[in-house]
């Protein structure tokens, strides 16, 4: 995402915003406005824009001036006095608009904030300011690399992309193509290594694996993903014996700038990657800097390996994929006791399991919450860690100062991993700090732009605090991401009962998984008037209620003016210290009627909260 003068571009999606009114674009026209920003202030001729957009389409010229005919009303320029798009006759067309990065809200300074504008265009050189390509590994402690020349300032298209790189999936070139979990691992040891360079924006694992077994042009995936540079790789595996190749492409121009190769023992895989470190280093001209001060990390190659079939588990996010990594990440712990990032991997899996309802919070918290110390031993560093912590606090002992107390660390670290932020969110949200969680939502979606989750956490928050047009358009981008994505079509009918359309919330409700469906469609057919169906919808909830949080049967109770069985129901939620209890107990919307209650104010102080506060007489 970047922005063109008051317009926030977001090409992922097609779309383009400013002041809360969203336009969608057509996407050959998004990528005709993408190919001038590229080159603002540069005149782009009519025969670029057909090779760049239109490659391999036989197509007039007329094609580009439509596009660009589109593009002016869409943001509003006047042909005649363009602050646009600027016509340079019989040449082609020139950008003239700023075109500048794109920075999600931060409020109260908890993420790094920029320096004023003579320093900040001093450190946009066009140079990488720290760029590395590193896999973790143990010997001389973690790479990284910091600026080692400035070179000259480039045009204002530069800025967009320049510190920005993502990381696709390795190729599995083994002969029995069994190898696919190590290939993704080393992808993503390259991904979690320059995501801790501070000048470096890195797009998060989940959006770059998009394009996993994808034959995509690398200027059209680097527009998606908004990223200057793509590293690419593959990995075959014979006995003993690896053979890893990497390369770095500029994909602006598809150049490659830097490749290697190297045949190893498997045991010496480690200092292979140190080895791409430092030859993807020295081809962008970049200084490695030794950095002490995190944890050495992969000391054992059967724990890695282990490691990585514990995350690639993990990534299944069914029960058995979560039970699974659960034992490979133990497994991986108990042949390493330093594996900082295996004890944070499962802190994560303990949370799925929760979310999931597979094993009780009684059970899986503590276990989780050990897991997140033991991180923290590890790595003083690690936000992910805090953010657990903070949230077994908040849910789990309703100690709201420890929660607190985890959450000020955890933004004191200046997280910019987006599972951190993403988890970071909602312990903010709990914490009533409604403004905190949105940028942090928004940082983690900026990071990781093509993560359906993402884009779902973003959506419900947006929904909780009652921005409906935010709420829908993160959950439609969601759904374009993964139409399958489960929960989507659920918070889209919600939101659409709050606008007061049942007939479109049914619809939507209709079309989500049978595990979720029958809350949604207990609340729809009530808003319609269909009483026997939303009485069945919601005994078929209750009855698989065991996967299923109390407080939302409670919240159909509640909708439904049924107030003695809501309470029932959150009190329910209250015992048992429903993972989502924390943030829709207090902003739930359909919880409202119960809030005047005395029985509400009870629940909260179970749940250590302030009460309300109460009018005052004049």
């Amino acid at each position: 995402m970047f922005r063109i003068g008051q317009w926030r571009i977001e090409p992922a999606v097609d779309e383009i915003s400013r002041d809360g009114t969203v336009v969608k674009l057509e996407p050959r026209a998004m990528r005709v406005l993408v190919c001038l920003a590229e080159r603002a202030g540069e005149v782009v001729s009519v025969e670029q824009l057909l090779d760049a957009v239109w490659k391999d389409v036989v197509v007039t010229q007329d094609s580009v001036y439509q596009a660009v005919a589109g593009l002016r009303r869409a943001l509003g320029d006047d042909p005649k006095q363009p602050g646009y798009i600027v016509n340079v006759v019989r040449k082609g067309y020139r950008l003239v608009a700023p075109v500048t990065p794109w920075d999600p809200p931060t409020p109260g300074g908890f993420i790094e904030r920029r320096s004023g504008p003579t320093e900040r265009h001093r450190q946009q050189k066009f140079a990488l300011i720290a760029v590395a390509c590193a896999l973790a590994a143990g010997g001389a402690g973690s790479i990284w690399f910091a600026e080692r020349a400035a070179a000259p300032e480039p045009a204002s298209a530069a800025v967009i992309l320049e510190r920005s790189i993502a990381v696709l999936p390795f190729t599995d070139m083994s002969e029995n193509h069994d190898q696919e979990y190590f290939a993704d691992g080393m992808a993503e040891e390259v991904l979690d290594m320059l995501a801790r360079i501070p000048q470096l924006k890195v797009i998060g694992r989940t959006s770059s694996f998009q394009f996993k077994g994808k034959n995509e042009d690398l200027r059209v995936i680097g527009t998606s993903l908004g990223a200057a540079y793509v590293v690419q790789g593959s990995v075959r595996k014979a006995g003993a014996r690896i053979r890893v190749t990497a390369q770095l492409i500029d994909v602006s121009s598809g150049m490659q700038v830097w490749a290697g190769s190297y045949d190893r023992g498997f045991d010496d895989i480690l200092n292979v990657q140190e080895e791409i470190a430092a030859s993807i280093g020295r081809a962008l001209q970049l200084v490695v800097v030794a950095d002490d001060s995190r944890p050495r990390q992969l000391r054992s190659a059967e724990a890695y390996t282990i490691f990585l079939l514990g995350r690639a588990a993990l990534d299944r996010g069914d029960e058995h994929g979560l039970r699974e990594s659960v034992s490979h990440f133990e497994h991986a712990l108990a042949l390493d006791p330093n594996f900082s990032r295996a004890a944070e991997m499962l802190a994560l899996s303990y949370l799925g399991l929760m979310g999931n309802a597979v094993v009780p919070v009684d059970t899986a918290w503590p276990k989780a919450a050990d897991a997140a110390r033991t991180a923290l031993h590890l790595d003083r560093g690690s936000a992910l860690a805090h953010a657990v912590l903070g949230l077994q606090h908040a849910t789990y002992n309703y100690d709201w100062v420890a929660a607190q107390n985890e959450l000020s660390l955890a933004l004191a670290l200046k997280p910019r991993d987006s599972v951190a932020l993403y988890n970071l969110s909602w312990l903010a949200f709990d914490l009533g700090r409604h403004e905190d969680a949105v940028s942090l939502s928004e940082a983690s979606l900026s990071i990781d732009p093509l993560n359906p989750d993402s884009c779902q956490n973003s959506a419900y928050i947006y929904y909780l605090i009652g921005n409906l047009d935010a709420a829908e358009r993160n959950v439609r981008r969601s759904m374009a991401i993964s139409p399958s994505f489960t929960g989507n079509h659920k918070l889209l009918g919600q939101i659409l009962l709050l606008r007061g359309e049942p007939a479109l919330a049914l619809a939507e409700m209709q079309k989500e998984v049978a595990s979720v469906r029958d809350v949604g469609l207990a609340l729809a057919f009530h808003a319609l008037g269909r009483r026997a169906d939303s009485d069945a919808s919601l005994a078929r909830a209750v009855k698989g209620a065991g996967r299923l949080v109390p407080v939302d049967i409670a919240a159909v109770h509640a909708y439904r003016g049924e107030k003695s069985e809501a309470f029932e129901w959150l009190a329910r939620a209250v015992t048992a210290k429903d993972l989502a209890l924390g943030h829709k107990f207090r902003d739930e919307p359909k919880l409202a009627p119960l809030r005047n209650d005395p029985r509400y104010e009870a629940l909260l102080r179970r749940m250590n909260l302030p009460l309300p506060a109460r009018p005052t007489a004049d």
